[in-house]
């Protein structure tokens, strides 16, 4: 087996090669100067070039590339999740380049080395991405195994409509787990504030009922004053008469305006209560002595 130094400067060549043979496009650019600056041992910015090219031309090479520059920085988690993407983006127009066997298995042989243990991530929801606390946030991967050092991690899953989740994962030794996350939906959108004329409805009804409350008060006074009448009619006293007469005209006025009032606030605070459109029909009432009126009107 070649050794990771030398695999390494050999796959640099051949990708350097192949990114040179392509038309001057910005992401063929992006990945001369990744492959630059790899060649130099610049592999934290070689990565960033690789990433920038990628987000122009997502491709199974620039996945491999990246891949590659984290094998060099011996963070072979993160080599792995790549080489992983660089197959599953693999097509005959884009095949991936020829060193990534020998990486693979020089891969597997350093994972081995520092005693990494198979977490096999999944989610409860479809379209999920996973994030772990090591990885820097643009390395968002879907539900798998994957091979992590010893050690603490925060391992969070995002989902489309579904609320975030998290599970703290301490990881030890070639131990394999398997970290189920369950992604809650979230809570339903909070009633929307009432409008104007709700407000009005609201308003209405309250009227309504303290106007019943009058009704049924002057209702009762109008009562007593007419059995007042009936005994003044009784015992022939006109004094009597006169006196409790007015009494109860303006009580019995009273106890029919507050009905009026009281029906119409009602049919019209709930209408508005319930509905709340501009062109509501608006109820109208209007008393005296002798009787009362209600109409019915549309405003638009």
């Amino acid at each position: 087996m070649m050794s990771g130094r030398r695999w390494g400067g050999v796959a640099w060549i051949a990708a350097a090669t192949t990114a040179h043979a392509q038309p001057a496009t910005p992401d063929a650019e992006l990945v001369a100067r990744g492959e630059e600056l790899a060649r130099s041992g610049e592999f934290s910015r070689a990565i960033v070039a690789f990433k920038q090219a990628d987000k122009l031309h997502a491709s199974a090479a620039n996945a491999c590339r990246i891949g590659l520059a984290y094998t060099r920085r011996e963070l072979w988690s993160q080599a792995e999740l790549f080489f992983a993407r660089c197959k599953d983006r693999a097509t005959a127009a884009d095949p991936p380049p020829p060193w990534l066997a020998a990486a693979e298995t020089a891969l597997t042989a350093k994972l081995a080395e520092i005693d990494a243990a198979p977490i096999d991530v999944r989610v409860d929801a479809p379209g999920a991405l996973i994030s772990i606390s090591s990885f820097p946030p643009d390395e968002q991967f879907a539900p798998r195994a994957i091979h992590l050092s010893p050690g603490n991690y925060m391992i969070v899953a995002r989902a489309p409509d579904r609320e975030p989740a998290k599970v703290a994962v301490a990881v030890e030794a070639r131990t394999a787990q398997i970290v189920t996350l369950v992604l809650p939906h979230p809570p339903p959108p909070p009633p929307p504030p009432p409008t104007r004329d709700q407000k009005i409805g609201r308003v209405l009804l309250w009227t309504a009922a303290g106007a019943a409350v009058v009704g049924v008060a002057a209702h009762g006074l109008a009562a007593y004053e007419h059995s007042q009448l009936d005994d003044a009619r009784t015992a022939n006293d006109p004094v009597a008469w006169d006196h409790h007469a007015g009494d109860f005209e303006t009580a019995r006025a009273i106890a029919i305006g507050g009905y009026t009032i009281a029906v119409a606030a009602a049919i019209t605070g709930a209408i508005l209560h319930s509905h709340g459109p501009e062109n509501s029909p608006v109820l109208t009432g209007t008393a005296d002595a002798h009787g009362a009126s209600v109409g019915l009107e549309w405003r638009r």
